[in-house]
């Protein structure tokens, strides 16, 4: 299961969480966010009652934004 998925799946895993189930460190962690935010468009939000991320676009799915990442890329090296 990716970070996508399980913020996706609105368990709101937070940091910790997500070091844990990658075995990877907070860097990491916030990089991955960040890169999903700035290369995506993700519009993740971190929620401090439920201490954890989130989708501000509850229908937001990665794969849809991954192709057209993937599309407007290939139209740039055109």
């Amino acid at each position: 299961m990716q970070i996508d998925e399980l913020i996706a799946a609105e368990k709101y895993p937070n940091v910790a969480f997500l070091m844990q189930k990658f075995e990877c460190s907070e860097a990491t962690v916030l990089r991955a966010i960040e890169t999903l935010r700035n290369d995506f468009g993700a519009e993740i939000s971190y929620d401090r009652n439920r201490k954890g991320y989130y989708y501000a676009e509850p229908h937001f799915r990665l794969i849809a934004s991954k192709m057209r990442y993937l599309v407007n890329t290939k139209i740039l090296q055109v």
